[in-house]
C-alpha cells in the first residue's frame, strides 16, 4: 500500500534529517568510511557527545573498561552500535519541543529500546542493533501527530481503555491520520533502512504475521510488540489497545511459548533494573 503524504500529513511537521545525521550516513556507506572524520563530525556536538558516552558506559553494553571519549565509543562498540545511538540522538533532538510529555515518551521509546536489543541477543532474525533503533523510531510519529492535534494524549488514553480495535484504526476514526503513517514518512525521510521504514509503517499491522512482509519486518515488529509488553507490565501501565491480540501472533513468529516469553521478560526487568 503507498503512502499520500499530503493525506498523511495535513499540516503535520516533519522534522528534516539533521545535517551532522546526513554527514555521518554519507561517510558510513563508502566503502572505506573514515572513522577519525565521523568521531570528529560527533565530537563537534556537545550535547551528542555527552550523551553517547552516558549511553555507552551504561550497564546495558557491559564494557570492562570506561569510554573517556567519543574515539574510545567507536573503537568499544563499532561504527554501527554509535550509528544507532547517533540516530537516537538526533530524533530526540529534532522533535524535542513536541507538547506529548516529552520525558514519558522518551523514557518509554528508550525502555522499549533496550528492551528489543535484549530479545533481539537471544532470538534470531535481526541484529540487536537494528531492533534497538526501531524501538526508538517505531512510535516517533506520536508526538509529531500532537503538534497538530493537541487532544491527541486524551485519545490514546481512551484506545487504551475502550478500545479493541489496532491503535492506528483508532487514531485514523478519530484524526484521519495515525502515528505509523507518519513515522514511516520520517524515517523515509530520513534514510533509515526498508526493514526499519517498512516496519514503522506496519507495527499494528496484524497482516504482518500472515506473509504480506518480509522476515526480518514481521520479526522487528514481533520484537517491538514484545519489548512493548515487557514495558508497559513493568511500569505496570495499561494493556495497549487492542494489542492483546497481536501477542500470540507474535510469539508464534518467533516460535515461543508462553513460558519461555515470560522467562525472557524476568530477565529483560533485571536488565533494565542495572541500567537504570
Amino acid at each position: 500500500m503507498s503512502l499520500d503524504p499530503q493525506n498523511v500529513l495535513k499540516g503535520i511537521h516533519i522534522p528534516p534529517r539533521p545535517g551532522v545525521l546526513i554527514d555521518l550516513m554519507e561517510e558510513q556507506r563508502k566503502d572505506d568510511p573514515d572513522l577519525k572524520k565521523m568521531t570528529s563530525l560527533i565530537s563537534k556536538d556537545v550535547g551528542m557527545s555527552a550523551a553517547l558516552l552516558k549511553a555507552v558506559n551504561s550497564p546495558f553494553f557491559g564494557l570492562r573498561k570506561k569510554a573517556a571519549s567519543v574515539p574510545d565509543a567507536m573503537h568499544f562498540l563499532g561504527m554501527k552500535n554509535v550509528m544507532n545511538l547517533v540516530s537516537g540522538f538526533s530524533l530526540k533532538k529534532a522533535i524535542g519541543n513536541a507538547p506529548l510529555s516529552v520525558e514519558k515518551f522518551w523514557n518509554m521509546s528508550e525502555s522499549v529500546a533496550l528492551i528489543s536489543a535484549f530479545l533481539a541477543s537471544r532470538l534470531p532474525g535481526v541484529p540487536k542493533d537494528e531492533a534497538y533503533t526501531f524501538g526508538l523510531f517505531h512510535n516517533c510519529g506520536m508526538p509529531l501527530i500532537e503538534q497538530k492535534f493537541p487532544q491527541y494524549e486524551s485519545i490514546l488514553a481512551k484506545a487504551d481503555r475502550l478500545s479493541q480495535k489496532p491503535l492506528t484504526e483508532y487514531e485514523s476514526e478519530q484524526l484521519h491520520t495515525d502515528h505509523a503513517s507518519v513515522g514511516f514518512l520520517l524515517t523515509r525521510s530520513w534514510h533509515l533502512t526498508e526493514s526499519i521504514c517498512e516496519a514503522t509503517r506496519r507495527h499494528h499491522d496484524p497482516s504482518v504475521f500472515e506473509g504480506e512482509a518480509s522476515p526480518k519486518v514481521s520479526t522487528l515488529v514481533a520484537i517491538a510488540m514484545l519489548a512493548n509488553n515487557v514495558h508497559r507490565t513493568l511500569h505496570k501501565l495499561p494493556e495497549e489497545g487492542g494489542s492483546g491480540k497481536c501477542i500470540p501472533c507474535a510469539l508464534a513468529h518467533l516460535g515461543l511459548s508462553q513460558l519461555e516469553f515470560e522467562d525472557l521478560r524476568d530477565s529483560a526487568q533485571q536488565m533494565l533494573g542495572k541500567v537504570d
